[in-house]
C-alpha cells in the first residue's frame, strides 16, 4: 500500500482525533504532523485536485440555502484558557471576539470544498476595537486580510480551522453553538 493510500484512508481517523483533542495539530513554527518518528509527513493523494482561488462569493450556496458556517463558533485554547468567539452572518460580516480583543470583518467562503473538503474562508478585519487577544498580542489589525481553511467533522457541529488545506498548522476544533 503506498503513502498516498494510507493518508487517504486514514484521514477521516485523523480529523476525528483532531477534532476530539481540541488543541492546535501544528504550530506555525512546529514541526510536521506525524504519525511515527520515521513517518513522511501526511501528503495528499497525487489525483487531488489543485488548490483553486474561491470565487468571492456570499456565505449562500445555490437556492438561498445558508452555507454551514453560519452561526456562532468557539473555541478555548487549552493552554491559557482563553475563548476565541467567532460569528459569521448571512450577509457576510464576522464578529470575533478574542480573549479581550473584539474585530469587525467581512468574510467570503467556497461555496465548495476547495481541496481534499477543506473551504476557502478570506477575511478583511475591517475595525480592530484593540484589546490582548488569545495569542497574547495587542496590535490593531485593521485592514488585515486573512485566507484560512476549514474543514467540517460530518455533522457540521465542529471544523477546524488551518492555514493550507491540509491537517498541518491547523487549530479547534471550534464547535457551533446554539442560536
Amino acid at each position: 500500500m503506498t503513502s498516498a493510500k494510507v493518508t487517504v484512508r486514514y484521514l477521516p481517523l485523523l480529523l476525528a482525533a483532531a477534532l476530539a483533542s481540541n488543541v492546535v495539530l501544528a504550530a506555525p513554527d512546529a514541526p510536521s504532523l506525524r504519525t511515527a518518528p520515521d513517518t513522511p509527513p501526511l501528503r495528499a493523494a497525487p489525483d487531488t485536485p489543485p488548490l483553486r482561488a474561491a470565487p468571492d462569493t456570499p456565505p449562500l450556496r445555490a437556492g438561498g440555502e445558508a452555507h454551514p458556517i453560519i452561526g456562532t463558533w468557539k473555541w478555548t485554547r487549552k493552554f491559557n484558557n482563553c475563548t476565541e468567539t467567532y460569528v459569521y452572518g448571512s450577509d457576510g460580516s464576522l464578529s470575533v471576539t478574542s480573549g479581550a480583543e473584539r474585530s469587525d470583518n467581512t468574510f467570503t467562503v467556497s461555496r465548495a470544498p476547495v481541496a481534499r473538503g477543506f473551504f476557502e474562508v478570506r477575511m478583511r478585519v475591517t475595525k480592530d476595537h484593540r484589546g490582548t487577544d488569545c495569542a497574547q498580542v495587542d496590535e490593531d489589525d485593521t485592514g488585515k486580510e486573512v485566507i484560512s481553511f476549514i474543514l467540517f467533522e460530518p455533522t457540521q457541529g465542529m471544523f477546524i480551522s488551518c492555514s493550507e488545506p491540509r491537517l498541518q498548522a491547523c487549530f479547534g476544533p471550534l464547535v457551533r453553538q446554539p442560536n
